[in-house]
């Protein structure tokens, strides 16, 4: 395998990362999931090879026998050494495994200034892949080699073909959640193809004016729906703004004009999520990161789209930790405990990044700092609104700030850095406990009581937050 000669006729190399314990089954849907994604077969490839896997050999070793094909391994510092005896393959296929990023799948893509690079990701026997072609398109279309000179591998490539993730953002902006909105519009695997608004974080008059502000900052195309002014239960009494947290205006009190010059969609927000779930049928992933209002009404308004939504992720609640609003209650789920039971009990999938993970997940100041001081004027604006936003978690946090929102973001392209249990989730909604939300752990057994016949959530209760925080600051660095 260490002598690997390629013939012009021969020229794919198929790239596979995975993850300790990873099934040669798994891999191997993957990999012909990618192959088949750019019209390769298996008698087209000239080799596998594998970066930093060696403890995965068995299993890239199993596709490879599989396929007929040889293969190699690559450590990183051999990555440079290796790359000129293959001969500058015209296609690179990289099927990633419960893995996310692209930095390693991008390199070896490098190899070659004429490569295409197909990025993949599975879960279980789920396969998908996003489509990139390296080099500089030519007039005419096509794409091509562009500079031989060796650049890195992340600004050489323009993400194309198919998007993993159609997610619709159910927000109430929020200087946590423009962080989170960013990250959605920036990453490379999401197709940002909504945003809702709700009360929450401010009125609802003032998070659909952040809202719009922030899209046309950032120059986000997706439209924004103006969503609920009050809780599902009318009778519920108003409470005040968390001026002292997010400003009196939402976003850390910056300069933001009164009105904002961009048209809504004509529709309510839970009628627009309706619509877009039906028009794409087990495609829409719903981030909702302020009250569950907005999906409440939805569901009450047309409850087929439980089984039309591909799943949920909800930034709210708290399980093993204090809330942040009472003992036992946290901020969006305490704002309409009535609509967050509705969407808990629900016959679709959410999962719950609640403050079990969200609180131990932080951003210094400095940190944030070096983001602008590298990142664009998107950067730039994010870190100005946050200051005062910082300033409020000086009890909590040591000069910096929980990213609550972003955590349900990075959720949504890698799951794998949570760790979680799952169950039947109920909310209390009135009394001293007003807002908790509180879980029958699967498999536990209890005399017969209001969890039963509630469909199993994921409840969210360990985070890799370094790798969390990273990887929000190279998706908001990307341009």
């Amino acid at each position: 395998m260490s002598d690997i000669s390629f013939t012009p006729a021969r020229r794919h190399v198929l790239g596979l990362g995975c993850e300790r314990g990873t099934q040669p089954a798994e891999v191997l849907a993957l990999a012909v999931e990618a192959l088949k994604a750019v019209g390769i077969v298996a008698d087209e490839l000239a080799a596998i090879a594998s970066i930093d896997s060696r403890r995965q050999e068995a299993a890239i070793l199993a596709v490879a026998r599989h396929l007929a094909v040889p293969a190699l391994f690559f450590d990183a510092p051999r990555l440079e050494r290796e790359t000129p005896r293959l001969k500058n393959p015209s296609a690179v296929v990289f099927a990633r495994v419960g893995c996310h990023g692209v930095a390693e799948s991008a390199a070896l893509a490098a190899i070659g200034d004429n490569a295409e690079l197909v990025l993949g990701k599975i879960k279980s026997a789920q396969a998908t892949a996003a489509v990139a072609r390296g080099g500089c398109r030519k007039p005419d279309g096509r794409y091509g080699g562009g500079n031989s000179r060796r650049q890195p591998a992340a600004s050489r490539f323009t993400f194309r073909g198919h998007i993993m993730h159609k997610v619709i953002y159910d927000t109430d902006p929020g200087v946590d959640d423009a962080m989170a909105l960013l990250f959605l519009h920036r990453h490379p695997e999401i197709d940002l193809i909504g945003i809702t608004t709700v009360f929450g974080n401010a009125s609802v008059e003032t998070t659909t004016r952040n809202a719009l502000f922030l899209k046309r900052e950032w120059n986000i195309p997706a439209p924004v729906a103006k969503g609920a002014s009050v809780t599902i239960d009318a009778a519920r009494a108003e409470r005040e703004w968390p001026a002292m947290v997010h400003g009196d205006n939402g976003l850390g009190d910056i300069e933001v004009p009164a009105t904002i010059d961009l048209p809504l969609d004509p529709r309510p927000a839970h009628r627009f999520i309706i619509d877009t779930v039906r028009a794409n049928p087990g495609e829409v992933r719903l981030v909702a990161v302020g009250r569950m209002t907005n999906l409440a009404r939805a569901l009450k308004e047309d409850p087929e789209i439980a089984t039309l939504v591909k799943d949920v992720v909800i930034m709210g609640g708290n399980f093993y930790v204090p809330g942040n609003v009472s003992p036992v209650a946290e901020a969006n789920i305490h704002g309409d405990p009535e609509a967050a039971d509705i969407v808990m009990t629900a016959p679709w999938k959410v999962a719950v990044i609640g403050l079990d993970v969200t609180s131990i997940t932080t951003m210094s100041r400095s940190y944030l700092g070096r983001m602008a001081a590298e990142g664009d004027g998107a950067v730039k604006l994010l870190d100005a609104l946050s200051q005062s936003y910082i300033d409020f978690y000086k009890h909590a946090v040591e000069d910096g700030m929980m990213v609550h929102d972003s955590c349900a973001a990075v959720y949504v392209v890698a799951p794998e850095l949570f760790s979680s249990i799952s169950g039947a989730v109920r909310v209390v909604c009135g009394g001293i406990a007003d807002g908790q939300m509180i879980i029958k752990p699967d498999g536990r057994r209890f005399p017969p009581g209001d969890w039963d016949d509630r469909p199993s959530q994921i409840v969210t209760t360990g985070i890799e937050s370094e790798k969390v925080i990273d990887l929000i600051r190279d998706t908001l660095l990307r341009v």
